[in-house]
């Protein structure tokens, strides 16, 4: 199995981005693995800020120029001080403070330039608008790239790795997404609910259902628990299950497409990741 050397974490100071590198330094530990913080300082709109006519484009670029160096020197202080945090202590780390022109490819660019085995990121998300297409970062960097991203939404204390609800079809796409997942959780020896979930737009019988399921674990070895459950929409089906199991955390294959098809192919991930406040991992699906 490929070995987790390095993690990528998006930080903009805020709570969730704090979680996600105490998740970040707990997965770290386990797996030995170093941890790259990244803070992005975003582009500035040159019409906003500077609105008044009389004021020369030379004027502008030195004065962003000048607000970028402050930004940056203040970020890797801030940056600084979280390495410091007794949570990161044993795990190494690297900072890097960029300016960015858009911050979700700047965050792939950063990852696959460290050549980052997970990246795990923060979110507040919100499940009031669970139905319409959020551009959050998070939910662009889990459409766009290869890499499998951990979302992180709510303070969640101490971290573990007991329960694991893996939701999938059971289909040939689970046999590519498993093992990425039993690379991350196998040191940790969990029990992993293998969750499928009956809609009434894609129903099957329960014993069709079973069956893949059956091969599934035939294939694999683990300490598997099936399960089958009916809902209305597959997101909802994952996100009530996993609380009712008290998962540690869900993970589902992501099939990442081109164009607007990669914002339906996703929906199902970005969904569960707006119902739950438990850590999500979508798995790219080659």
């Amino acid at each position: 199995m490929k070995k987790i050397n390095s993690i990528v974490v998006p930080v903009d100071f805020s709570k969730s981005s704090i979680e996600a590198v105490r998740y970040a330094a707990f997965l770290a530990k386990k797996h030995n693995s170093k941890i790259h913080l990244i803070n992005i300082i975003p582009g500035i709109n040159y019409f906003f800020a500077y609105p008044d006519a009389g004021v020369t484009s030379a004027q502008v670029l030195s004065s962003h120029q000048n607000m970028v160096s402050e930004l940056k020197e203040n970020n890797k202080t801030r940056l600084s001080y979280i390495e410091s945090t007794d949570y990161l202590k044993s795990v190494q780390v690297k900072s890097a403070v960029v300016a960015g022109s858009n911050i979700h490819s700047d965050i792939i660019s950063f990852a696959e330039e460290k050549k980052a085995d997970l990246i795990v990121m923060g979110t507040k998300g919100s499940s009031s608008l669970k139905r319409s297409f959020i551009g959050s970062k998070t939910e662009r960097v889990m459409r766009l790239t290869s890499i499998p991203v951990i979302v992180i939404r709510g303070n969640h204390g101490q971290n573990k790795l007991r329960k694991i609800v893996f939701a999938s079809r059971f289909e040939k796409d689970c046999y590519e997404v498993y093992p990425v997942l039993n690379n991350l959780v196998k040191e940790f020896n969990p029990v992993i609910h293998l969750l499928r979930v009956n809609t009434k737009n894609e129903f099957k019988s329960f014993d069709e259902l079973k069956e893949g399921i059956i091969k599934f674990t035939k294939r694999f070895s683990g300490d598997f628990v099936p399960h089958v459950r009916a809902s209305y929409e597959i997101d909802e089906g994952i996100a009530k299950f996993a609380k009712t199991v008290k998962a540690d955390i869900i993970a589902i294959g992501l099939k990442r497409k081109k164009g607007a098809s990669r914002i339906l192919g996703s929906r199902i991930a970005e969904g569960v990741c707006r119902l739950t406040n438990i850590p999500v991992i979508a798995i790219d699906i080659p």
